[in-house]
């Protein structure tokens, strides 16, 4: 074989690997991005709606307040949590739903206003 041919080849085997390595990197952030189905829909708490979409988007309702959110999987039953008055802070909670109430607790979060509502239990509303 000559040196051109080695060359092709040896390019060709590259691009496939750097294929398979994007292949496997998507899907690995897909697994931790989906929002597990028991965690989607609206739920209310004390004075605040909160929105859970399956693409880890959703927001909060409170008074004459809102804003958005995005939530996303970091392992079971542990989300991480970006938005309300906080974008540049993620939190790490951990999730619990049972007979139709969603329970959120603070594993490590730097924003002290999510931290004043977000934790506790709330009921489904949809």
């Amino acid at each position: 074989m000559n040196r051109r041919n080695r060359l092709r080849r040896a390019a060709l085997v590259l691009a496939l690997v750097m294929l398979a390595a994007i292949v496997t990197g998507v899907a690995a952030s897909a697994t931790k991005t989906a929002i597990p189905k028991q965690l989607t829909g609206t739920w209310s708490g004390p004075g605040t709606l909160l929105t859970i979409r399956s693409n880890g988007k959703g927001g909060f309702a409170q008074g004459l307040g809102a804003g958005d959110m995005e939530f996303s999987r970091v392992a079971a039953h542990r989300l991480a949590i970006r938005g309300g008055a906080c974008w540049s802070a993620t939190g790490i909670y951990h999730w619990k739903v049972a007979n139709r109430k969603l329970t959120l607790t603070k594993i490590h979060d730097a924003c002290k206003s999510r931290v004043a509502w977000l934790p506790g239990t709330w009921r489904r509303r949809s």
